[in-house]
């Protein structure tokens, strides 16, 4: 990934607000097609991301290896 957004979501009739932060710095979007777009792909990923409990498998299985391998090098 080369940015991260945030969806950010207010009370009563505020309107939403996407902050993307990227490579080439940052910007707020605010037309409603925009907000609704960056709130499908959180919910895509949100779908598609594994649980909290096998994320930290993985990450630990990740940090196994990868001090194994500087191991080896040493």
């Amino acid at each position: 990934m080369d940015s991260t957004f945030n969806v950010l979501e207010f009370a009563d009739a505020v309107p939403g607000v996407v902050y993307v932060e990227g490579l080439v710095g940052w910007v707020y979007m605010k037309r409603s097609r925009d907000v609704e777009r960056y709130a499908r792909v959180f919910e895509r990923l949100c779908h598609i991301a594994l649980p909290p409990r096998e994320s930290v498998e993985l990450i630990e299985k990740a940090a196994v290896r990868h001090k194994s391998a500087a191991e080896l090098k040493a």
